[in-house]
């Protein structure tokens, strides 16, 4: 939610097994949540949120008073 993450250029991520990974190349744009279709779910690592109506449902339960028309920072970012 929000702009935190927007141009961010690199990202370390908590693996599984507690270690951090490389630094990964991170790419994000600002949208509303409505704007976003299925391809920008696709690869949601949570299945539950791999459609709108779910990771909706996900979201507000994270953050009250998450709307549809909020504005959100997509990040996509590529793993090995």
């Amino acid at each position: 939610r929000g702009t935190r993450w927007l141009g961010v250029m690199r990202v370390r991520l908590q693996l599984a097994d507690g270690q951090l990974s490389p630094a990964l190349p991170l790419q994000t744009r600002l949208c509303r949540f409505d704007q976003l279709d299925d391809a920008d779910l696709a690869f949601e690592h949570d299945p539950a949120c791999r459609t709108r109506a779910g990771l909706l449902a996900t979201l507000q339960r994270h953050y009250p008073g998450f709307a549809p028309g909020v504005w959100v920072t997509v990040c996509d970012f590529w793993l090995d």
